[in-house]
C-alpha cells in the first residue's frame, strides 16, 4: 500500500535527518581530530644505533616506569634509557633479555635459561634477583622465557615448553606440549593461543577453553589483543589477521600479502581503536579499526630496520620500536609529517602549491608533484615531473578556478585541466594572484612593476607595467579591497590603488616606522581584515582611520622577526629566531605562536609556505614538512624530571641511583668527606629530548634557581654541615615544564665539630693551661737570671761605646773644618765646579759656574727639560760610560754658549768619587776658560793649511758621526734582545690559553709589554674582590690560574721600553713574590711601587702607565674572568648572542703626581662560555691614522673584533694585522700597538 506523508510526519523525517546529519558531522570531527598524526608524508623518527646506547644492536622489548624511564630487553642485558644517559644491566649468566614486565617497583626480566627480577635497594641501585632457583632440577633446562604479564594473582612466564607462575616466592609450573602464542589477556584475564587446542585462559593455575573454532590450526598464532567484551584480533603468519568475536571485513589484498611476505611477528594497539602489526621483514604497518592500512612505516620512511620484535607507546603518545639493529621512536602523537629527498625533493623549494589532491613543488631542476592522497600505504610516494620543458626556477604555484599557473623568471606556465599554454615575458617575474572582479584577469608581481595577465578569445596576453609605480614587486600582497601593497628593502611600503579600467596606480609610500632610520627587511601580509608589515624585526598594522602603520607589540617581545605570507584561511605566517611560526591577533598586541614549529628544524633561510583547509606546507632545503591543522596534541600533558644518581666528586662513586623513586627519605646523611657532590638529572620527554632545559636550585645554599640550560648536571663542593633539598625542573622544547624533583639530604659534621670533640678540647685547654703556668713559672726563674747577666753586660757594652764616641766627634770636627775650607774653595774660585749623580744628572753648581756660563741651576734643568742644551760635552752619554766603567778621570775641551749668546772656550775635567762599594756615586766638574788660549791658537793655525786642516776635520767629524750613531743603533739592537727577554714566549702561553698576539713596535724597542704566568693555587683559596657595588670574596674552584697583563707605559721607544722593563721587574716581585693575584690589588700595588721606584713623591717625574689585568679559573664548562685596569678596557665577545661588550677600566693611572692612600681599582666578575673570548688591547691600533688623517677609532676596533670573534685565533690574528696594514698604509706607524685574544 502506499502511503502519503503528512505534514507533520515530513518535517519529523526533515528534523531527524538534520540531527542525524549533526551527529554524523560531530563524529567525523572527533575521529578526524583524533587521530594520532599527520596521515600525509613521513612521521619523525628518532633513530638510535648501537654507538649511542653502547650495547647489542639486538632489542626485544620494551617498557616505561611511573617516572618515564625506558626499558629495553638487549642481547646483551637490561638497556635503560632515561633522556639523557643510557645504563647496561647484565644478568647473570650474561644471555639475551627477550621480555619485561614492570610491576610494584620491579623490573621482571625474561632471557635465555634465566628469569627473574631487577630490584631497586635502599640507595636506588638495580640489583637482580634470579627466580630460577625457585624451579625443581627437572625444569631447569627450559631456553628462552618469550613473554610476560601479570594479574592479581601472579606474574607469568611464558617458554616453549612450560608456562611459570610466580607469587609468594614460589613458582607453579603448567606444561605446555603445543606451539603457543605470546602471552596476553582475553576480557583481562592471562590467556594464550595453543595450536591444535584453541584460545585458553588461566584460572586456578589451570587452562580454560573459550574457543577452538578458528583456532584448531597448527599455525602459530603470534599475538592476540583483547578488545574486551569477548572479542578480540589474532594474527598468524598463515592466516594472517582477523577478529575474534565479531565479524571480519574483507582484508585489503595488499595487506594480506604484506603481512604474508613479511611474516608477521608482534602487534599493538594504539588510540583510535587503531592497530601497530610488526614484521619480521617489512617494518610495521599500521591499520585501522576495520583493518584497513593507514601507514606504512620501514627503512624507506626512516625506521632503523625492518625486523620489528616488539613495540611500545610511551606516555606522550610516542611508538617506541625495538629491531635487530637498533631503536626507534616514532613521534606518532604530532600533526607534523614530512617528505625528503627519498620522495625526490632534492633542492630548495622556491615555491608550494596544492592542486588536485597534488602537492607542486618547484626547485632548481623543475616542476615536481607529489600525490598526497592516495590510499595505497604500500606504494611509495615519488615525485614526478609535471613537465620536462619546466627545467627553470619557478617562483610562484597558484589555482585560480582549476587553473594552475606556474611562474617563472621568464616565462609563464598555464595548465587548463589537459591543455598547456606556456607565455614568455622579457622582464623577471615573482608572482601571481586574482584580480577581485575581473574574471581571466590576473596580477602579475615583476622586479620593474605590475602586469595584468589576460585570458581573451582563448589567448593569453601580458600588459606592458602599469603606470604609476616602478619598483621591485617582490614581497607583495592584495587586501580585501582589492588594493596592492608592496615591501621594499631601504623605501618601505607601496600602496597601490589601480584606476577603474587598471591601466594606472595610484601610489603611496608609507615609510614612517617608529623613527626607523634605515629600513631594511621589509615584509607585508594581508588577511580579510588585516594589513600587517614587519620591519626591521618590528610589526605595524595598517590603521584606517590614520592611514598609516602602527606599532603592534609582540608577544613574547623577540628579535630576527619577519613576515612570510598570510594564506586563505587568515593564518599569518612568519619566521623567528631562524624558526617558522604562526600569529594571533589579539587586540593591540601580536602572539607568536611556535607549537607545533619549534619541532621543525633551525633555518636561516626565507622559507616557503602554504595550506589547504587541512594542512600547512613548508618548504625547507630537501624537505618538505606538513603540519595538520585538525590535530592538537596535549602538549601540557605532564612529564616527570628525574634526578637519576647522586655521585661523589673525584671518586666517580655513585651514592645514589633512582629508580622507580628515590627509595631512601630525607633522612639520607653523608659523611664530611663527601660534601663534594654531583647531581645527574633529565626529563622523560622524548620528542627532540637532546633540547630539553633544566634549572636547579639547592634549598639551604642557593638564593635563586639557576638559569634554564641544557646541562643535566650540577656540582656542590665545600657545603657546609646542614641540611639540604636539592630541586630540579626540566622544561622540554615546547616550552613547557615538567613535574619537578626533589631529594633531601644532610651532611654530618666532622668529627672535630661534634660535641665530643669540644669536650676533649675544653680538656685539653685546661691540661695545656698547667703545663704553660708552670713551664712558665720556671721560665722566669731562669729568664731573671738571664737578664741580670744581660745587665751587667750591656753596661759595659755602654762604657765602650761612650768612649768610641767621643773618638768618632773628634773626627767628625776634623771633617768638618776640612769641609769648610773646600765650601770655601768651591765658592770662591773662578773656576766653574758642578756635581752630577751616577746617571749624569746634574745636583749642584757653584757660583763660578754662573759667573761663567749665566746660568743658575733651576735655569739649567729647564733647559733640558725642553730638549735644549746650553752647552755640549760637559757630560755626555759615551763619557759617563767611561768614567762609570774606568772609575777614573777624564779631561774634555768643550765650546759652550754663554746665556747671552757669546761663545766661550772651557777645559772640563770629570772626576768620579765612589762610594764604600767601589761604585761610582757623584761625578764632580771642574771648567776652565779657555777662551782667549783658544782664541790665541786659531790666530796662530790660520795659515795657508787652513783649508786641508777644515776638510780633515770634517772627515773626523763624519766619523765620528757613522760611529755614534752605529753605536746607537748596537744599543737599541741589544735593549730590544733585553725586551724581548723579558716577554713570555708565545709557546708558553699557549700551552694555557688558546690565544694570538699581535706586537708592533713602533721604534726597534717599544713602550708596550705584556705579562703572563700561570700559577698554582690552594684549592678553595679566596680572593677578596673590590667590585662596584660591595667587596665580594670570591672562592676558586680548581686548583690554577691564570693572569694575564697587557700594558701601554708612557712614551714609546727607548723611554718607554725603560718603563716597560721597570713594569715587568715588578709585577714580578707583586704577583710571583708577593702571591697576590686580585687584579684590583695588582694595579693598586704596582702604583705605589712605580711612585717611589721613580721618586715622583719628591720630583717632578709624572711617567706611568696604562695596563689592563685579567686572573682566570678554567673550569669544565665556563671560564671565570676577573678584570681590573687602569684607562685600558677589556673587551669581551659573546658566541651565545653575537655581541661584543666593553669593560671600561679606572680612569687613574699607574703612576704620576696623583697617590692617595685609599686608592682603590675596580674588579669586574665575568663569566665566559665555550666559543666566547676576550681582548686586552693598549691604544696604539685605535689611534692610528689613516692617509687622511682619520683615527681609526674604538667603534671601529669593536666592529672589527666582532667580525672575525667567530673565527680561530690564527685567523683572527692575520685580519687583524691585515685590517691595521691596510688602514694604515703608507703613513707613519704612530704608537706601539699590542692586542691579546683569548678564545674559550
Amino acid at each position: 500500500m502506499n502511503y502519503e506523508q503528512t505534514s507533520y510526519e515530513v518535517k519529523v523525517a526533515e528534523m531527524l535527518r538534520f540531527y542525524i546529519s549533526i551527529v554524523i558531522y560531530i563524529c567525523v570531527l572527533i575521529v578526524g581530530f583524533a587521530q594520532p598524526k599527520a596521515s600525509l608524508g613521513k612521521p619523525i623518527i628518532t633513530n638510535f644505533e648501537l654507538s649511542d646506547y653502547n650495547a647489542h644492536s639486538q632489542n626485544w622489548a620494551i617498557a616505561q616506569d611511573s617516572l618515564g624511564r625506558m626499558y629495553f630487553g638487549n642481547s646483551n642485558g637490561l638497556l635503560t634509557f632515561d633522556g639523557s644517559k643510557w645504563q647496561t644491566f647484565t644478568i647473570p649468566n650474561n644471555t639475551i633479555v627477550r621480555s619485561l614486565l614492570l610491576k610494584d617497583r620491579r623490573i621482571y626480566v625474561g632471557a635465555q635459561h634465566e628469569f627473574g627480577y631487577f630490584e631497586p635497594d635502599n640507595r636506588g641501585k638495580l640489583n637482580y634477583v634470579s627466580l630460577k632457583k625457585l624451579l625443581p632440577d627437572s625444569l631447569q633446562q627450559f631456553t628462552d622465557v618469550w613473554s610476560i604479564i601479570s594479574d592479581s594473582t601472579g606474574i607469568f612466564f611464558s617458554t616453549a615448553n612450560a608456562i611459570f607462575i610466580y607469587r609468594n616466592n614460589q613458582i607453579t609450573v603448567l606444561e605446555v606440549s603445543e606451539k603457543s602464542s605470546f602471552l596476553s589477556y582475553f576480557n583481562g584475564k592471562p590467556s594464550i593461543i595453543l595450536a591444535n587446542k584453541g584460545l585458553l585462559t588461566i584460572e586456578n593455575d589451570k587452562f580454560k577453553l573459550i574457543e577452538k573454532e578458528g583456532f584448531e590450526s597448527t599455525d602459530r598464532h603470534y599475538f592476540y589483543l583483547d578488545l574486551g567484551s569477548n572479542t578480540g584480533i589474532k594474527g598468524s603468519r598463515k592466516a594472517g589477521i582477523s577478529f575474534y568475536g565479531k565479524k571480519t571485513p574483507n582484508l585489503n589484498n595488499e595487506l594480506h600479502s604484506f603481512l604474508q611476505k613479511n611474516l608477521i611477528y608482534t602487534a599493538l594497539l594504539l588510540p583510535n581503536n587503531q592497530i601497530a602489526i610488526g614484521t619480521l621483514n617489512g617494518g610495521l604497518v599500521i591499520v585501522d579499526s576495520d583493518l584497513n592500512p593507514v601507514k606504512l612505516i620501514d627503512k624507506s620512511t626512516g625506521l632503523i630496520d625492518n625486523a620489528v620484535y616488539s613495540m611500545y607507546l610511551d606516555r606522550e603518545g610516542n611508538l617506541w620500536v625495538a629491531t635487530e639493529n637498533g631503536i626507534s621512536c616514532i613521534e606518532l602523537n604530532s600533526p607534523i609529517s614530512f617528505f625528503s629527498e627519498p620522495e625526490g625533493i632534492n633542492g630548495l623549494p622556491f615555491s608550494i602549491g596544492i592542486a588536485d589532491k597534488n602537492l607542486y613543488f618547484s626547485i632548481t631542476t623543475g616542476v615536481y608533484t607529489i600525490n598526497i592522497e592516495g590510499n595505497n600505504v604500500f606504494q611509495s610516494k615519488k615525485a614526478v615531473a609535471v613537465h620536462s620543458e619546466l627545467n627553470d626556477r619557478f617562483w610562484d604555484i597558484e589555482t585560480f578556478n582549476d587553473t594552475k599557473f606556474f611562474v617563472s623568471e621568464k616565462k609563464i606556465l598555464i595548465i587548463e585541466k589537459n591543455r598547456k599554454t606556456e607565455v614568455n615575458c622579457n622582464f623577471y617575474t615573482w608572482q601571481i594572484d586574482s584580480i577581485k572582479g575581473l574574471k581571466n584577469n590576473y596580477w602579475l608581481f615583476s622586479a620593474d612593476g605590475m602586469r595584468i595577465l589576460n585570458k581573451h578569445n582563448h589567448k593569453w596576453t601580458i600588459s606592458n607595467a602599469l603606470e604609476g609605480f616602478v619598483g621591485n614587486c617582490r614581497y607583495a600582497a592584495i587586501d580585501s579591497t582589492g588594493n596592492l601593497w608592496i615591501a621594499q628593502s631601504a623605501l618601505g611600503i607601496t600602496k597601490l590603488t589601480p584606476t577603474e579600467n587598471y591601466t594606472k596606480l595610484e601610489a603611496k609610500l608609507f615609510n614612517n616606522f617608529d623613527s626607523i632610520k634605515n629600513i631594511e627587511l621589509v615584509k607585508i601580509a594581508c588577511t580579510n581584515s588585516e594589513i600587517l608589515a614587519s620591519v626591521n624585526n618590528n610589526l605595524y598594522r595598517f590603521n584606517k582611520a590614520q592611514n598609516d602603520f602602527v606599532p603592534i607589540n609582540l608577544i613574547p617581545s623577540t628579535t630576527n622577526f619577519y613576515l612570510s605570507k598570510a594564506d586563505q584561511y587568515n593564518a599569518i605566517f612568519m619566521q623567528n629566531n631562524s624558526q617558522p611560526g604562526h600569529l594571533t591577533l589579539k587586540n593591540d598586541s601580536a602572539i607568536i605562536n611556535k607549537i607545533p614549529y619549534v619541532r621543525l628544524p633551525e633555518t636561516k633561510i626565507i622559507l616557503r609556505f602554504t595550506s589547504d583547509s587541512n594542512f600547512i606546507y613548508i618548504g625547507y632545503p630537501k624537505q618538505i614538512f606538513i603540519i595538520d591543522k585538525h590535530f592538537t596534541p596535549n602538549y601540557t600533558k605532564p612529564f616527570n624530571t628525574l634526578i637519576t644518581e647522586v655521585a661523589a666528586i673525584g671518586t666517580d662513586s655513585v651514592l645514589l641511583a633512582t629508580y622507580f623513586s628515590f627509595a631512601a627519605d630525607s633522612k639520607i646523611a653523608f659523611n664530611s668527606d663527601q660534601i663534594a657532590l654531583r647531581f645527574n638529572f633529565s626529563a622523560s620527554y622524548y620528542q627532540s629530548y637532546k633540547n630539553n632545559l633544566y634549572s636547579f636550585k639547592l634549598d639551604g645554599f642557593d638564593n635563586n634557581w639557576s638559569k634554564w640550560s641544557n646541562t643535566n648536571y650540577k656540582e656542590y663542593t665545600n657545603l657546609p654541615p646542614g641540611t639540604y633539598t636539592f630541586l630540579v625542573r626540566s622544561k622540554n622544547i615546547y616550552g613547557f615544564v615538567g613535574n619537578s624533583a626533589a631529594f633531601s639530604f644532610s651532611i654530618k659534621p666532622p668529627f672535630y665539630e661534634t660535641p665530643l670533640a669540644f669536650a676533649l678540647y675544653a680538656l685539653l685547654i685546661i691540661i695545656g693551661i698547667k703545663i704553660i703556668i708552670s713551664y712558665n713559672t720556671k721560665r722566669l726563674i731562669n729568664k731573671n737570671k738571664l737578664l741580670e747577666e744581660i745587665v751587667r753586660n750591656r753596661t759595659m757594652e755602654i762604657i765602650t761605646q761612650k768612649e768610641q764616641i767621643k773618638v768618632h766627634a773628634g773626627e767628625l770636627e776634623f771633617k768638618n773644618k776640612e769641609l769648610k775650607k773646600l765650601s770655601i774653595i768651591a765658592e770662591k774660585t773662578a773656576n766653574a765646579i758642578s756635581i752630577f749623580n751616577s746617571e749624569g744628572e746634574l745636583e749642584w753648581i757653584n757660583a763660578g759656574f754662573t759667573k761663567l756660563f749665566g746660568y743658575e741651576l733651576h735655569e739649567i734643568r729647564t733647559l733640558e727639560k725642553n730638549g735644549m742644551l746650553f752647552c755640549t760635552n760637559i757630560l755626555q752619554n759615551d763619557q759617563l760610560l767611561i768614567i762609570l766603567q774606568t772609575k777614573n778621570s777624564y779631561n774634555a775641551e768643550a765650546s759652550c754658549r754663554h746665556k747671552n749668546g757669546s761663545s766661550i772656550w772651557v777645559q772640563t775635567t770629570l772626576t768620579p768619587i765612589l762610594n764604600h762599594s767601589n761604585a761610582v756615586e757623584k761625578i764632580i766638574s771642574v771648567a776652565t776658560d779657555i777662551t782667549a788660549l783658544k782664541v790665541a791658537e786659531e790666530m796662530i793655525l790660520q795659515t795657508n793649511e787652513e783649508i786641508e786642516q777644515q776638510r780633515d776635520e770634517l772627515l773626523d767629524k763624519n766619523e765620528q758621526i757613522v760611529s755614534h750613531n752605529e753605536g746607537m743603533r748596537s744599543s737599541l739592537r741589544y735593549a730590544k734582545t733585553i725586551q724581548q727577554a723579558i716577554l713570555p714566549e708565545y709557546s708558553h702561553i699557549s700551552k694555557y690559553l688558546n690565544t694570538f698576539i699581535i706586537y708592533f713596535p713602533k721604534d726597534i724597542v717599544s713602550g708596550d709589554f705584556y705579562w703572563f704566568n700561570s700559577i698554582e693555587v690552594a684549592p678553595q683559596s679566596e680572593l677578596k674582590l673590590k667590585l662596584e657595588s660591595a667587596d665580594f670574596s670570591y672562592k676558586l674552584q680548581s686548583k690554577k690560574i691564570e693572569i694575564l697583563i697587557v700594558s701601554d707605559c708612557t712614551g714609546h721607544g727607548v723611554p718607554g721600553a725603560f718603563m716597560s722593563i721597570i713594569g715587568n721587574r715588578l709585577l714580578n716581585e707583586i704577583i710571583n713574590d708577593k702571591k697576590i693575584y686580585t687584579p684590583s690589588e695588582i694595579l693598586s700595588e704596582l702604583h705605589f711601587l712605580v711612585r717611589n721606584v721613580l721618586k715622583q713623591a719628591s720630583s717632578e717625574n709624572t711617567d706611568g702607565m696604562d695596563i689592563a689585568v685579567c686572573t682566570m679559573e678554567q673550569l669544565p664548562t665556563e671560564t671565570k674572568i676577573i678584570f681590573a685596569g687602569s684607562k685600558r678596557p677589556l673587551y669581551i665577545y659573546s658566541n651565545a648572542n653575537e655581541k661584543i661588550k666593553k669593560l671600561r677600566g679606572s680612569q687613574l693611572s699607574i703612576g704620576g703626581n696623583y697617590y692617595s692612600t685609599d686608592t682603590k681599582f675596580t674588579d669586574h666578575l665575568i663569566t665566559c662560555k665555550p666559543n666566547d673570548a676576550i681582548y686586552l688591547t693598549t691604544d696604539g691600533f685605535i689611534d692610528q691614522n689613516s692617509e687622511t688623517r682619520k683615527r681609526f677609532g674604538s667603534v671601529n676596533l669593536e666592529k672589527l673584533i666582532l667580525s672575525v670573534a667567530s673565527m680561530s685565533t690564527a685567523e683572527q690574528k692575520a685580519m687583524l694585522e691585515a685590517a691595521f696594514e691596510d688602514y694604515k698604509k703608507n703613513t707613519e706607524q704612530r704608537d706601539d700597538v699590542t692586542i691579546i685574544g683569548v678564545q674559550f
